[in-house]
């Protein structure tokens, strides 16, 4: 398994939310750049950066904070927030982005992702699944969590999937930022289905033993953001669960 630290990024800063809550807001005084720094020198090959200001506002933001941070280091940089049309995936991926984070534009406007797919390459694009669970499935949610889509997460998949997507990012709403720990079942059940999935576990991971657990399921790789802010996953504890992947 690979940790992938993740940076969400506001007004130049560095930010954590409380499941997507934009008044439910923490500011940290570490510099973005000197955290992506950091995971670097610990080993990390990946950094997911979101942009809140661009899924806020609809227009890129942070821009040269995301370009300083590809320019100074050799992290893998997946980027989302906002992304809404060609012109936005242009820029990104011209400016060194690694992959850009698709999310509610699967839903939204699917005919366009899957034309991405065909002009930019499938794995220049993570799909980011964010789902709520009801009556036993689990639906994706939209429009910065504010709605719940009639889309049911497996045939979602199905779909991507046939369009060559193998890059998922899966994040449980109800556990984002609540330091809970992860829905491994949920996890498990993903990749039993497509076995050829690069899963990206995220919401919940407060510790090592998470980490374990999502290792223990055979989940490739977790996204880990407040926990390790906060200190409750060590930097030691990060270098262990860094594989070359």
């Amino acid at each position: 398994m690979n940790i992938i630290p993740a940076i969400d990024l506001s007004d130049g800063g560095c930010v954590r939310l409380r499941q997507g809550d934009f008044s439910a807001v923490t500011r940290y005084d570490r510099s973005p750049l000197e955290l992506a720094a950091t995971y670097a020198r610990l080993g990390s090959q990946y950094l997911h950066l979101v942009d809140l200001d661009g899924a806020k506002d609809g227009e890129p933001g942070n821009i040269e904070v995301v370009m300083e941070i590809i320019q100074t280091t050799d992290l893998r940089v997946q980027i989302g927030g906002g992304i809404r049309s060609t012109a936005m995936m242009e820029r990104w991926l011209n400016a060194g982005a690694a992959r850009c984070v698709i999310g509610s534009l699967l839903v939204k406007q699917s005919s366009l992702v899957r034309e991405w797919c065909a002009q930019f390459g499938a794995d220049r694009i993570v799909a980011a699944l964010d789902v709520r669970q009801r009556d036993d499935q689990y639906w994706l949610a939209i429009s910065g969590w504010q709605e719940t889509s009639e889309r049911e997460l497996f045939s979602v998949l199905d779909e991507i999937h046939d369009w060559g997507i193998r890059d998922v990012l899966c994040t449980d709403i109800s556990r984002d930022g609540m330091m809970t720990g992860p829905n491994t079942r949920l996890y498990q059940s993903m990749v039993a289905a497509y076995p050829d999935l690069r899963l990206q576990a995220s919401g919940g991971v407060s510790s090592a033993d998470d980490l374990t657990q999502l290792r223990a399921a055979n989940i490739p790789y977790a996204i880990v953001g407040k926990a390790l802010l906060s200190g409750a996953i060590t930097h030691e504890e990060m270098q262990a669960f860094q594989v070359n992947a």
